[in-house]
C-alpha cells in the first residue's frame, strides 16, 4: 500500500510539472515565452525600400545599442519594423527601464511607445517562439532580402519600359544583386549602416550597361530615378 501511494505521488507530480498552454498544447521552450520582463513597444523601423519587412540597416544599431546597456537582457524586432520586444534583466527597475528607453529614442532620434495591455498580446503570442523576430546579429537576412526586393523592382521597371529585355530579365536580377549585395552586406553577412546610395547606383548602372543594348540601358537609367530604391505607387 505504501509503495502504491508513493507511485501515485510521483505521478500526479509529473503531470502538475508538466507546462501546457490554455488550448492544452506544450508550451515554449523555458525563457523563450514573453513573460514580465519583456516589454513591447511599437517603433517606426519598417523599410523604406521594402515597406513590408524591417529595415535590417536601421534596427542593427538600435538593438545593438539596447543590449549594450545592463538593464537589458536581449531586444528584438519583428519582421514587419512596426514592434521591438525589449527582455529586461531581473534586477532592472521601472524607472530605469524608461531611462534606457528614453535614452535609445534620443540617440537614434526614433519613438518608442509602450504597448498596453491588450496591444501587446498579439506580439506577446509571435514572440513566444521567436519566429520572425530578429536580433541585432541576425538583421542581416532582412537586408538580404531588401536587396533581393529592390533589384527585382528594378528589373520589372526595365522590363515594363523596354520590353525587349524580358529574355535577360532573369540573368540580370541576379547580376544586379551580386552587385549589390557586399554594398548592403559586409563579408560576414551582417547589414551595412551606412551604405552610400550614389555609388551603388553607379555600379548598379555600370552592371547593366554591360548587359543591356542602348534602348534598354536607358530604360533601366529610367527606373533608377529618384526614388531609385523606393516603390512609387503600387509597386512591391
Amino acid at each position: 500500500m505504501r509503495r502504491f501511494k508513493l507511485l501515485s505521488l510521483v505521478l500526479v507530480a509529473a503531470v502538475l510539472a508538466t507546462p501546457v498552454f490554455a488550448d492544452g498544447q506544450p508550451s515554449a521552450p523555458r525563457g523563450m515565452a514573453a513573460n514580465d520582463r519583456t516589454t513591447f513597444y511599437e517603433v517606426p523601423l519598417k523599410c523604406l525600400a521594402a515597406p513590408q519587412i524591417a529595415c535590417g540597416s536601421r534596427a542593427k544599431p538600435v538593438l545593438f545599442s539596447l543590449e549594450r546597456r545592463p538593464a537589458v537582457a536581449e531586444a528584438w524586432v519583428n519582421r514587419s519594423g512596426t514592434r521591438v520586444a525589449v527582455v529586461w534583466k531581473a534586477d532592472s527597475t521601472p524607472a530605469t527601464r524608461a531611462a534606457v528607453i528614453s535614452e535609445i529614442a534620443s540617440l537614434h532620434e526614433m519613438s518608442f511607445r509602450e504597448l498596453g495591455k491588450d496591444e501587446r498580446l498579439e506580439p506577446a503570442h509571435t514572440f513566444a517562439t521567436r519566429i520572425n523576430w530578429y536580433r541585432s546579429a541576425d538583421t542581416g537576412k532582412l537586408t538580404e532580402e531588401e536587396a533581393h526586393i529592390i533589384v527585382e523592382r528594378l528589373v520589372r521597371r526595365l522590363v515594363a519600359e523596354a520590353p525587349t529585355a524580358a529574355p535577360k530579365a532573369e540573368s540580370l536580377t541576379a547580376r544586379l544583386f551580386d552587385v549589390l549585395r557586399p554594398s548592403v552586406l559586409d563579408s560576414k553577412g551582417q547589414s551595412v549602416t551606412n551604405v552610400d546610395l550614389l555609388a551603388v547606383q553607379n555600379k548598379l548602372l555600370s552592371e547593366a550597361r554591360a548587359q543591356l543594348d542602348p534602348a534598354e540601358f536607358s530604360a533601366f537609367e529610367n527606373a533608377l530615378i529618384l526614388p531609385a530604391f523606393r516603390p512609387v505607387g503600387d509597386e512591391s
